[in-house]
């Protein structure tokens, strides 16, 4: 009979070629306090190599935007500019970039409308001017996904009036002065927590919140003009809850979305509340919807505001609020495939408690920023060191006599750095922490 643990056991892999990194967060670099009123409905996106664009709520309900310079191993972050560009509301925000210098913002303006505007902002942020605003849904809308078609097309998901699940289509040319609505499609009685993902140059898959909060994703065919919206494919992926979804590209079929909900539609033995991720396979034409592997990362603990970033090699970060609203950043290992999902690395990145209203943005091949709403409801930016590309062990198994470990990594590890010679004994360590018990040796 397997003894029961009463401490942590970590396994720790010696060898420089093979060194176990749990694709490392490392502390946080550096932060800075941009607003010291508000820093809700966050959207960040890059301007060019040093240089970020941030759209949020901010004093008064107001709706702002910022310019920021980030170095590229993220140790400075300084505000060059700022715009109010609404001093009635500026929420639900979704920010993408139109050309080189224009920037095309959807969000939640006057009488909780919808509303459209395009900015020039200049390489350095020096600058930011408004150049066009259309207010496109005058009863409602809020929990906006926008993502660019082609050059002069955009697509936004957004809930409209009694909540309805809207896609909309627009052209803008790359001057940004004008914006025109093309087409609209009420897809659902309800689409709230609106996350939207191109699949290819015609197709885009939507996860959402529908009328009795159950999670759905859903494709769409939208032509390069956007003169067409056309529902092709559903999948029910958790039939009793979803609240705060967030979707993510693994890679051209292959997609992941994270929810907190009850997992009824997943594969797991059983139901319970919790923090989910869930993989998906979905071709190119949007025909299918395929459920592929899920993690339940939380056991009846929600997390909220999310914000998926792909740190490249199979590592995705995710930033969200934990529980009481601790902000928090996790890394998954996820393969091309989206075969498997392995928690990788954990960290507080706030305990004030308010990690609210996430948005990340990669700033260099292991350096990104988060935006999000801090402590007293503040607006913060912090850098953070996101280590990839290392091997990690994805199990550890302890033989039911206790005489052996089989630690399982993710690729293939060697105990020479010419990428050759199988790993020994003398590799590894074992160290231990909590409890009361002892370890004779750490030697294996």
């Amino acid at each position: 009979m397997r003894n029961k643990a009463i401490a942590l056991l970590t396994i720790v892999c010696l060898s420089a070629s093979a060194l176990f990194a749990q694709s490392t967060i490392g502390a946080e670099v550096t932060t800075i306090e941009h607003d010291n009123s508000n820093g809700l409905y966050n959207s960040i996106v890059q301007v060019d190599s040093d240089t970020y664009l941030l759209a949020y709520q901010g004093l008064d309900g107001d709706g702002f935007i910022k310019t920021f310079t980030i170095s590229a191993d993220g140790a400075t972050v300084t505000q060059v500019q700022s715009l109010t560009h609404d001093n009635i509301n500026g929420t639900y925000n979704s920010l993408v970039q139109v050309d080189s210098d224009t920037y095309l913002l959807a969000y939640t303006g006057q009488d909780n409308d919808g509303y459209l505007k395009t900015f020039t902002v200049a390489a350095d942020g020096s600058t930011i001017t408004q150049v066009a605003s259309l207010e496109h849904e005058t009863a409602n809308g809020t929990y906006h996904s926008l993502v660019k078609v082609d050059s002069d097309t955009y697509v936004l998901a957004y809930a409209g009036y009694s909540n309805d699940g809207y896609i909309k289509t627009f052209t803008i040319p790359a001057d940004g002065t004008t914006i025109t609505e093309v087409k609209s499609l009420a897809h659902d009685y309800d689409g709230l927590y609106n996350s939207l993902v191109q699949v290819d140059t015609d197709t885009y898959v939507l996860a959402y919140s529908d009328a009795y909060s159950d999670g759905w994703l859903k494709t769409f065919t939208i032509p390069a003009d956007g003169s067409t919206i056309t529902q092709v494919a559903t999948y029910e992926y958790d039939m009793y809850q979803s609240a705060h979804n967030s979707l993510v590209k693994i890679d051209s079929d292959t997609y992941a979305v994270t929810w907190y909900g009850y997992n009824s539609a997943a594969t797991l033995a059983t139901n319970s509340w919790g923090s989910y991720v869930k993989t998906f396979t979905i071709p190119a034409d949007g025909s299918t919807i395929t459920a592929v592997a899920v993690l339940k990362y939380y056991n009846s603990v929600y997390s909220y505001y999310p914000s998926w970033l792909d740190m490249g090699n199979g590592t995705f970060a995710l930033a969200y609020a934990f529980q009481n609203n601790t902000g928090r950043i996790r890394t998954f290992y996820i393969p091309s495939d989206g075969s498997s999902i392995t928690t990788m690395f954990d960290l507080s990145y706030d305990y004030s408690p308010t990690g609210r209203h996430n948005s990340l943005v990669k700033v260099d091949a292991n350096t990104a920023a988060l935006a999000h709403e801090g402590n007293s409801g503040d607006g913060f930016i912090k850098t953070f060191t996101i280590q990839t590309g290392l091997p990690f062990q994805t199990s550890v198994a302890l033989a039911s006599d206790n005489s052996t470990i089989a630690v399982t990594f993710n690729e293939a590890v060697y105990n020479t750095d010419g990428g050759s010679g199988a790993l020994q004994a003398s590799d590894f360590a074992f160290a231990i922490s909590g409890g009361t018990a002892t370890l004779s040796s750490a030697t294996p």
